[in-house]
């Protein structure tokens, strides 16, 4: 963890790799994109080669079959109200760097009158398929805007079937 980021970057890699998750060659915004993830997941790692379980939900787009807890979760009443403005938000959201992600979801909690807990267990659900894991506006970050409305919208759309 007080390794240079680069060193960790570099380190994981090969995990990486192994996982299938990056080819041999890293273009330049492959490997800024892995530096995105090991940041985000930089103070979770105990060993280095468990950067490929933080690093699973940004390479698959199969997201992992939802068990109970999860479907209540996205069961909850407010759900689709919390999605529709987050996906207007995300749409409209120019700059996706972490630290804008995070306002938005923060004028989000606030303009929807709801807890953080409303919000954000949705939203990680929709996105991850966990309850827990990295900082959810490094998630939607590295996931991008068009990936994320996906994966929000596909979860609604799994309740509805």
């Amino acid at each position: 963890r007080k390794s240079p980021l680069k060193r960790i970057v570099d380190l994981a890699i090969p995990y990486l790799q192994k996982a299938g998750f990056v080819g041999d060659d890293l273009s330049g915004e492959e490997y800024e994109r892995v530096t995105a993830i090991v940041k985000a997941a930089v103070e979770r790692l105990n060993v280095v080669s468990e950067i490929t379980e933080h690093a699973e939900v940004f390479y698959k787009d199969e997201l992992p079959p939802l068990g109970e807890k999860e479907r209540k979760i996205l069961q909850e009443p407010q759900v689709p109200q919390v999605f529709d403005l987050v996906c207007t938000k995300l749409e409209n959201l120019s700059d996706f760097s972490s630290e804008s992600v995070l306002e938005m979801l923060k004028e989000t909690i606030k303009e929807s009158k709801l807890s953080g807990r409303k919000v954000m267990m949705p939203l990680r659900v929709a996105l991850t398929g966990r309850t827990s894991g990295l900082e959810l506006y490094d998630i939607i970050s590295i996931l991008g805007k068009d990936r994320a409305i996906r994966r929000i919208e596909q979860s609604l759309q799994n309740l509805v079937d």
